[in-house]
């Protein structure tokens, strides 16, 4: 691996957030799941601060990553990138795509008839706006999941 004062920490800090884009999570989660503080993590992601081999090791463990690929962009890239409708290529996740998935599973889980009429229980248990009890449950809904797969990754990670 290369010395730390040759590390290319832009381009790890892409592959960072290209990882966390892929695995649909917060700074936030991530930071969590490395034991690092939120500010800390940010600036990893943008290539400021430093990064020692340690949180290197921690990354790519954490999260299934090839450190060869992680460092040097070089080696097999993560399982998380590849897109079943493509046969397997490469490279088919971008951040805005798992931004337009995101978005897609939201109005999914919002024209639900089941959400919708939970929603709708919700917005007259509370006495609150039909959009904002759905906005309190998708919310909800999403929290769930997330807190799912972080533990799902800190398991597997075992």
């Amino acid at each position: 691996m290369k010395s730390k004062d040759t590390l290319d920490l832009q381009a790890i800090g892409k592959r960072m957030k290209m990882v966390r884009a892929a695995l649909r999570k917060t700074q936030s989660t991530m930071a969590r799941d490395l034991e690092v503080s939120l500010s800390h993590y940010s600036k990893l992601e943008i290539g400021l601060g430093g990064m020692s081999h340690g949180l290197l090791y921690t990354f790519c463990r954490t999260f299934g990553v090839d450190e060869k690929w992680f460092v040097n962009g070089t080696g097999e890239m993560p399982s998380h990138f590849i897109d079943p409708e493509k046969n397997g290529t490469r490279g088919s996740y971008t951040p805005e795509s798992v931004q337009d998935e995101r978005l897609e599973r939201i109005v999914g889980m919002v024209m639900d008839p089941k959400n919708q009429s939970l929603g709708a229980k919700i917005a007259s248990t509370l006495e609150i706006s039909q959009v904002k009890a759905m906005t309190i449950l998708v919310k909800g809904i999403l929290d769930r999941a997330e807190q799912q797969q972080a533990e799902a990754a800190k398991n597997a990670s075992r």
